[in-house]
């Protein structure tokens, strides 16, 4: 009686030299345009849908429960005992004192008094099924999303998707405190931009800074509008001002309403303004107050880098790429 198993492996036509991998769901030879039923063409066919649990798009799995018993069955309802940072005294450890700040980013310089956490937005259906109420509740808590590489020069506001970061990124972050919203877009270059890049920076920031220097009490907002699009009109971009919302006035939500030629609404003292001016391959979007005297840029921060621009409203600051 012999053991051995002549041509093995029908990749090599040897019976030697090979170690089975019987976690492999791939077959010895795998044929192009073969339909077989194997894992990887089910995933190519069917994708999540059969790697997920079922029915797809309606269940969130969670992790097995070692039964009869685990720890998850003395868990429920669990509670906290004890303070830290604070006096264990139940008219000092409110819930208004507790510090739910985070930091986020690699370098932790994202700052957030409360961390949300919206999962589930690109794996499975849940998100899109119940997205009205996810969308709800990010706005209410303030969210950031990125763009980044050739997503930033085909769209002015990033979506949630897997891609990973290669040469340029966009952050967009709508924060919340107090109810206020605070609209802020920051631009990171991993390298050294490209000539198209820098002559956007520089078109959008001289825009804009145009556009936040003649923002002042009196003014409509459709008259800061129609000075915009001549602007873009100046640099032969006519029609690119259509491609996005431009802003306007926002406070107890991230705009009033978006400016546009036909508002009859005029700039008061103390309005919160964020303008987002773009092109292809850059957005500039701050949010400042009118107040009597000057406008007050509430989101900038000293230690992004920034560029002067000069205007015939004066000179001003305007965020510029971050180089890594």
């Amino acid at each position: 009686m012999s053991f051995s198993k002549p041509n093995r492996s029908a990749a090599t036509v040897t019976s030697t030299r090979v170690e089975p991998a019987p976690v492999s769901g791939i077959c010895v030879t795998c044929l192009d345009g073969c339909e077989g039923p194997c894992e990887i063409g089910r995933s190519a066919l069917k994708g999540r849908e059969m790697l997920y649990p079922q029915p797809f798009g309606k269940v969130t799995a969670g992790a097995d429960k070692d039964y009869p018993i685990d720890f998850s069955h003395f868990n429920i309802q669990g509670t906290c005992v004890g303070a830290v940072g604070v006096d264990a005294d139940p008219d000092v450890a409110t819930f208004p004192a507790v510090d739910c700040s985070a930091s986020v980013g690699a370098d932790d310089s994202i700052k957030l008094d409360f961390p949300i956490i919206t999962g589930a937005v690109g794996s499975t259906d849940v998100a899109r099924i119940n997205w009205e109420d996810m969308a709800v509740g990010a706005a209410i808590s303030g969210i950031i999303l990125v763009a980044s590489d050739r997503r930033l020069f085909e769209y002015r506001h990033p979506v949630p998707t897997d891609k990973e970061i290669e040469k340029y990124a966009m952050v967009v972050c709508g924060g919340v405190k107090w109810g206020l919203v605070v609209s802020i877009t920051r631009l990171v270059y991993f390298g050294t931009p490209p000539d198209e890049v820098i002559r956007a920076r520089d078109i959008i920031t001289k825009i804009d800074a145009e556009m936040i220097l003649s923002s002042r009490p009196g003014t409509k907002y459709s008259e800061i509008l129609e000075n915009e699009i001549e602007n873009f009109k100046s640099y032969g971009l006519p029609d690119e001002w259509h491609n996005h919302h431009q802003g306007g006035p926002g406070g107890y939500e991230g705009r009033f309403f978006l400016t546009n030629r036909e508002n009859e609404e005029i700039i008061e003292a103390d309005h919160s303004i964020a303008w987002n001016p773009s092109m292809r391959g850059f957005k500039s979007e701050d949010t400042f107050i009118v107040e009597k005297d000057k406008n007050l840029i509430i989101s900038r921060d000293d230690r992004w880098p920034a560029i002067n621009v000069h205007t015939e409203y004066g000179d001003i600051l305007r965020s510029d790429i971050l180089l890594k």
